[in-house]
């Protein structure tokens, strides 16, 4: 039995092998007509095929560039959120260093002011000069608008200072990470 290339059973058609020599040449050439035939059909279907399958990398190409949106979304989601965690750490820790900066000042104070009032002389209150204007930066940054006012700021540094916050030899590119990452 041969298989050949069929037309109308999915590009596959048994042949058998008849009696006689005119039988077998003839089988042969009907044979060859058949491949023919099923190679013009096979390459119409090719065609088709060809299509469907640009269809579906096309769809595949979409997917993928929507899952990098996605993908790209999320991470830029969860750098604010670890950037906002961030900064509410700093709040928290500027406003606990105000109570112990609170306190120490209340107790340099309290014993300025005994000082003062045994001596009679200002000298035991001088330290409460430095240490107001540090507390009152404490409280600024803690409870104040510090924040907002470093915020503007920044952006004002952004828009018109940009030659300060660039980085040395520019941005790292993929070869100069490859390079260093080999070395």
């Amino acid at each position: 039995m041969f298989r050949g290339w069929g037309k109308n059973q999915g590009c596959t058609q048994k042949f058998s092998t008849g009696g006689g020599q005119l039988g077998k040449v003839q089988e042969a050439f009907q044979f060859r007509e058949t491949i023919l035939l099923s190679v013009s059909s096979c390459q119409n279907m090719g065609s088709v095929i060809g299509k469907t399958m640009e269809e579906n990398f096309k769809k595949q190409q979409e997917f993928m560039e929507k899952n990098q949106e996605v993908m790209l979304d999320r991470q830029i989601q969860m750098q604010n959120q670890m950037r906002e965690r961030q900064a509410a750490m700093m709040v928290a820790r500027s406003r606990d260093m105000l109570n112990w900066w609170g306190a120490f000042y209340v107790t340099v104070a309290f014993f300025g002011i005994v000082g003062f009032l045994k001596t009679k002389k200002p000298v035991p209150l001088i330290p409460l000069l430095p240490f107001s204007f540090i507390v009152g930066y404490q409280y600024d940054l803690a409870y104040g608008n510090k924040m907002q006012r470093c915020r503007e700021e920044a952006e004002r540094v952004m828009a018109e200072e940009g030659s300060y916050i660039e980085l040395p030899r520019g941005l790292p590119t993929v070869q100069s990470i490859d390079a260093a990452r080999n070395q």
